[in-house]
């Protein structure tokens, strides 16, 4: 078996799903930066072979590929090409997500199973797709995004909370499984970041009226921006920690969870019901 010490940097090979904006198209900047082969892989065709152009217009090895994350044939296809002509694939990073839904009992059934096939099988099938290559070559690590809504109650968004929980809960699980292998399997579970998705995303189905009511209503604490959050979080997924969270504030509020949990959900359902007062009437 080889050797599962893998050094981000050198000619790595990196594939990033979601790469077209936010957590994706930072991460892809900070990695090529460090000499990695990068693929930045998303739907929006245009977009992300835009920001890969810009990439290599400074020099940095970056290309772009479109893809559904649902479509599970089209994702094994793309791996096996990238495998067969680098001969290696170190990192995958399954970050594509989008987000739905508000009010559970107005939300509409396909919107939930559109959020759980991104989220939930999207992530899946870029494991799939990878892991039994990363199994053969002996090494590799795989990066699923999650969020801090995977690891505790989130009142107002139920449905990707949904989602995110299934992603920690597939990585921790098959992080054990992969070890034996010399593969390394981690999850993101960052805070508050400014990326697209806050906003609803491009391919979100969510109310975004209430989104942008929201917006000017509640300031988020602590956001940080993507670039911020790839500085903090590389060190950590060099050391292969398999639960990363950022900023510092929500590995307390994780903390309060786990010792106190009928404070914290007293203090998600007090925030559901402060959240709906305030968008319809904004003054209160």
């Amino acid at each position: 078996m080889v050797s599962s010490s893998i050094c981000m940097g050198n000619g790595s090979v990196v594939i990033i799903t979601g790469g077209a904006s936010g957590i994706g198209l930072s991460l892809g900047q900070a990695v090529a930066e460090l000499g990695c082969h990068v693929y930045l892989i998303d739907r929006q065709k245009e977009v992300v072979e835009e920001e890969a152009k810009k990439l290599r217009g400074k020099s940095l090895k970056v290309k772009s590929i479109e893809l559904d994350v649902r479509d599970r044939e089209a994702f094994i296809t793309i791996i096996k090409e990238i495998h067969e002509e680098e001969g290696r694939i170190d990192y995958l990073f399954n970050n594509a997500g989008v987000g739905a839904g508000w009010d559970v009992k107005d939300d509409k059934p396909e919107d939930w199973d559109y959020i759980i096939d991104v989220n939930i099988r999207g992530v899946s099938n870029g494991i799939h797709a990878t892991y039994p290559l990363m199994v053969k070559q002996g090494f590799g690590h795989i990066i699923n995004t999650a969020s801090m809504a995977g690891l505790v109650p989130s009142s107002l968004t139920v449905s990707y909370a949904m989602t995110k929980h299934a992603v920690v809960g597939l990585t921790v699980s098959l992080h054990g499984q992969a070890s034996i292998h010399g593969v390394r399997v981690s999850a993101l579970c960052p805070g508050f970041v400014e990326t697209p998705i806050l906003e609803g995303g491009v391919y979100g189905k969510v109310d975004r009226d209430k989104i942008k009511k929201g917006a000017k209503i509640f300031n988020l604490p602590g956001k940080l921006t993507p670039k911020e959050l790839i500085k903090r979080v590389l060190p950590q997924i060099k050391k292969n920690k398999v639960i990363i969270i950022e900023p510092l504030y929500m590995k307390v509020y994780l903390w309060l969870y786990r010792f106190f949990p009928n404070w914290i959900l007293g203090l998600s359902r007090k925030g559901w019901i402060s959240a709906n007062r305030k968008l319809k009437n904004p003054l209160k």
